[in-house]
């Protein structure tokens, strides 16, 4: 029997380090997303940038507005 307990604390020590990683993978994770998505708004803003340089052009050249 005593192997059986060596064992069991063996796991139960796996588990608790596994869980105890638990917050840093969350971190990972929220830094994952919030990188994400701070790329994501970029793109979409450098898109409306260009659109909005694209349309003061038209306006400028006296054309007639696409949109």
């Amino acid at each position: 029997m005593p192997g059986g307990i060596d064992q069991a604390l063996k796991e139960i020590a796996q588990i608790k380090a596994e869980v105890d990683a638990i917050p840093k993978q969350i971190d990972r994770l929220q830094s994952n997303v919030k990188l994400n998505l701070d790329n994501s708004l970029n793109q979409m803003l450098d898109a409306l940038l260009t659109i909005q340089e694209m349309l003061l052009t038209l306006s400028e050249q006296n054309l007639p507005n696409p949109l």
